[in-house]
Formats: C-alpha cells, sequence, structure tokens
C-alpha cells in the first residue's frame, strides 16, 4: 500500500467526535490524534507483522512498541531501518 492510499484508508476508517477520534475498525476511542494514528498503524496496518530486536531477540508485534524499546534499550540501533526486522505472520 502506498502512503496515498494508506492514507486515505486511514482518513475513511477515524471519526473525530466529541468524546474524541473513532476508530471504525475496532470501535476504539481515542483522544489525541496523534494516538489513534498509532493505533491504526500498529493494529490495523502492519498487524500480519512481526518485528525482531536487533539487539536481544525480544519479538514485537506493534513496530511502535518495537521502536521505543531500541531507542530505549539499544540506541546503537538508532537510525536504522526497521522494516528490516519485520517478519510476515502466517495468517490461516
Amino acid at each position: 500500500m502506498q502512503l496515498s492510499d494508506y492514507k486515505s484508508y486511514r482518513e475513511t476508517n477515524i471519526i473525530h467526535g466529541a468524546n474524541g477520534f473513532l476508530c471504525r475498525l475496532c470501535t476504539k476511542v481515542i483522544s489525541h490524534k496523534g494516538d489513534i494514528k498509532r493505533h491504526f498503524m500498529d493494529r490495523h496496518m502492519v498487524r500480519d507483522l512481526m518485528f525482531t530486536c536487533p539487539g536481544c531477540s525480544k519479538l514485537f508485534t506493534a513496530k511502535n512498541s518495537f521502536t521505543s524499546h531500541v531507542y530505549r534499550n539499544h540506541p546503537q540501533f538508532k537510525g536504522i531501518d526497521f522494516m528490516e526486522f519485520a517478519t510476515k505472520i502466517k495468517s490461516e
């Protein structure tokens, strides 16, 4: 999916309401725009990927959790292409 397609898909599935931002795919309501974008990416766009930490081999299903872990615990890997450490999960 290209970036423009992703933005269009995200905009179609996220609604701004009185209580915050609603994800139409899972009905989760989140108060901050940046948090709903991260939720959407982690839960609905890369849900078939798993990330393996290059420093300690810990596994992550959310890219944001993975990158936060690497920046916090393995600063020598800052600036790398994190998609190099993504593995597709088999879907059944």
